[in-house]
């Protein structure tokens, strides 16, 4: 898939844990897994890793799958409501 975005931001979430990536220029910067208990922790650590990739003031847009948390991805949206964010439902785990 190609972006007009040179910053993007991945992530896979699951019950218990987060997976996030952040890349310029289809180049990574960042990639790391936190251990979670619920939205509110993954928000915090996609948070960081948007404000360590230096994605503050750069139009940016995220791709994640796994388990779908609408409640994240609408904290998001409150913070960077110009951000694209895409889910692929062909990865959802929910059944793990």
């Amino acid at each position: 898939m190609s972006s007009n975005f040179d910053f993007k931001l991945k992530y896979f979430l699951g019950r218990k844990c987060i997976y996030i990536a952040s890349f310029n220029n289809k180049k990574l910067i960042l990639v790391n897994r936190y251990e979670i208990e619920n939205s509110e922790d993954s928000f915090y650590f996609l948070l960081s890793v948007i404000k360590e990739s230096k994605f503050i003031n750069e139009p940016f847009n995220i791709e994640h799958c796994g388990v779908e948390d609408k409640t994240l991805s609408s904290k998001i949206k409150d913070i960077f409501p110009n951000v694209e964010i895409e889910y692929d439902q062909q990865s959802n785990f929910k059944k793990l």
